[in-house]
C-alpha cells in the first residue's frame, strides 16, 4: 500500500518546482526586465516565459536526481 509519507514526496515533487519557478524566478526576472531595464510590460511578459522554461529545467533535475532513487512503499 502507498503510505502517507510517499503521497508527501509525490505531492511535493510536483509543488516544489512551481513554488521555485513562480517566487524565485518569475517574480525577480519580471521585475528585472519590465522595472530595471526599463522594458515596461514587454519585459514582464517576457518573464513569464523565461521563468516557465526556468521551471522546467528544475523539474528536469528533479526527475534526473530522482528517478534512480528507491522509494520504500511500506514502513
Amino acid at each position: 500500500y502507498i503510505t502517507k509519507s510517499h503521497n508527501f514526496i509525490i505531492a511535493a515533487s510536483y509543488a516544489v518546482p512551481s513554488l521555485f519557478s513562480s517566487f524565485i524566478f518569475r517574480i525577480p526576472i519580471s521585475y528585472y526586465l519590465g522595472f530595471t531595464l526599463d522594458k515596461g510590460v514587454l519585459g514582464v511578459a517576457y518573464g513569464i516565459p523565461a521563468a516557465t522554461l526556468a521551471g522546467a529545467i528544475i523539474s528536469w533535475l528533479f526527475y534526473l536526481y530522482f528517478k534512480n532513487k528507491p522509494v520504500s512503499l511500506t514502513k
